[in-house]
């Protein structure tokens, strides 16, 4: 196939962006000259502004409503404006038949709907044979007729770099005479997901005491209720809150931590490409939602239990470079 423009639907919250990374490379070693998402701008908060073959652009405006309605009643400028994509692929749940009628009246001739990766995958082999298919590798596959298996395997092996060529995630040089620090995030799209409140302050008590280490609690927008029963716990004086900074920010930051330990979460994918990180899982499968990146280790929950990992098993798994 060849390939121009192509437009990737995919709205989510900033784990789904970041697992969507490796689609977009696979895309581009394919011929992709320009890549757009419709999706959730927020979510891609950490990609560097002005990039030429790059756009994000906002699924929830009402200018797309037209997509899901059977008489198409999208715009003549939204028609016209989708009708400079070669391909166009949609990741979302139900029934899609509007959109994809949509998207090929509007002039895509090459339409691919797909289901997002969930929370419960089948464990039935897909097209590849792979079975509890990791998300990134299921956002793959609708278009591995496209896309040809050297070209994704080259886009994992990005990955594992601490920088991303394609959307250019720079992190800036770590100014002289900075100090060494470990990177938490306590929170998640979930409590569920959560390690308890008081094991994450012992482990930043243990860490900034015993250990004489730096440590920096991360805090999202979400997350205001963990954090005030953070500040009843911790003395300020031992760690650094750091709240609700934008995405850039926040990897640029992360960009210089000795270490990061998080839950599955949003956070944590994009710790995972800025630093070695220690990630904790329990319910959620680490075979389908594991970061990637250049040092990642896993910590599952025995039984999936949350509750039932200690401070010290936690300890003994985070890896300093």
């Amino acid at each position: 196939m060849t390939f121009g423009n192509v437009l990737i639907i995919r709205p989510g919250a900033l784990g789904d962006a970041i697992l969507t990374l490796p689609l977009l490379h696979a895309l581009r070693f394919a011929g992709s000259k320009r890549m757009t998402v419709l999706g959730t701008p927020a979510s891609w908060g950490f990609i560097k502004t002005g990039l030429e073959n790059f756009e994000i652009r906002d699924f929830s405006s009402s200018e797309w409503l037209g997509l899901f309605t059977a008489e198409n009643t999208l715009g003549s400028q939204k028609r016209a404006w989708l009708s400079q994509f070669s391909a166009a692929v949609v990741y979302l749940a139900g029934d899609t038949a509007s959109i994809e009628r949509a998207l090929r009246d509007a002039g895509i001739p090459d339409v691919i709907c797909a289901d997002p990766p969930r929370a419960s995958m089948p464990q039935t082999g897909n097209r590849s044979g792979h079975t509890n298919c990791h998300a990134a590798r299921c956002l793959f596959e609708p278009v591995s007729s496209w896309v040809t298996e050297q070209c994704w395997q080259q886009a994992l092996r990005l990955n594992h770099q601490s920088v991303d060529e394609l959307l250019r995630l720079e992190p800036p040089e770590t100014p002289p005479g900075n100090e060494d620090f470990i990177a938490i995030h306590p929170g998640s799209g979930g409590r569920f997901k959560c390690w308890p409140v008081d094991r994450f302050a012992s482990l930043a008590t243990e860490l900034s005491g015993r250990r004489s280490m730096r440590v920096k609690i991360f805090f999202g927008p979400a997350d205001d209720a963990m954090k005030a029963e953070f500040a009843s716990i911790l003395s300020p004086s031992n760690v650094e809150f750091i709240d609700n900074l934008p995405l850039r920010d926040v990897f640029r930051l992360l960009s210089r931590a000795k270490c990061y330990v998080g839950n599955d979460s949003g956070m944590s994918h994009l710790a995972a490409r800025a630093c070695p990180a220690l990630v904790l899982f329990g319910p959620t499968d680490p075979a389908i939602w594991s970061p990637l990146g250049r040092q990642v280790r896993i910590l599952r929950a025995p039984g999936g239990r949350m509750e039932d990992l200690s401070v010290a098993n936690v300890l003994e798994n985070i890896v300093f470079p």
